[in-house]
C-alpha cells in the first residue's frame, strides 16, 4: 500500500523503496548470473547422490541498487557440495 501526504509524496510500499532523495525513481538494471553443477558420485562409495556446484552472480560486477541507500554487492561466488546418504 502507498500512502501520499497532500503535497503527492509516497511514504509507503514499494515504489518508495525505488526513489532517490529528490524523488525520481532508481534507473534500471540487469544482472547476469551463472550456475552449475557436477554429479561426482551417484549411488557410489555408500552415496546416494554426490553433486559439486558453482554459482556466479553479478558476473559483469554492475553496480545497483533495488533498494535507494542501500548497494547490492559486486561479483559473489559459491562453491560447494552436495551429499545424499
Amino acid at each position: 500500500m502507498i500512502i501520499e501526504d497532500i503535497a503527492g509524496n509516497p511514504s509507503g510500499g514499494t515504489r518508495t523503496n525505488s526513489l532517490t532523495e529528490d524523488g525520481r525513481t532508481l534507473a534500471g538494471y540487469m544482472t547476469v548470473n551463472l550456475s552449475g553443477s557436477y554429479t561426482i558420485a551417484q549411488k557410489k562409495w555408500g552415496f546416494s547422490d554426490w553433486k559439486a556446484f558453482a554459482i556466479i552472480k553479478n558476473l559483469f560486477n554492475d553496480p545497483y541498487q533495488e533498494k535507494y541507500g542501500f548497494p547490492e554487492p559486486g561479483i559473489t561466488f559459491r562453491l560447494g557440495s552436495k551429499a545424499s546418504f
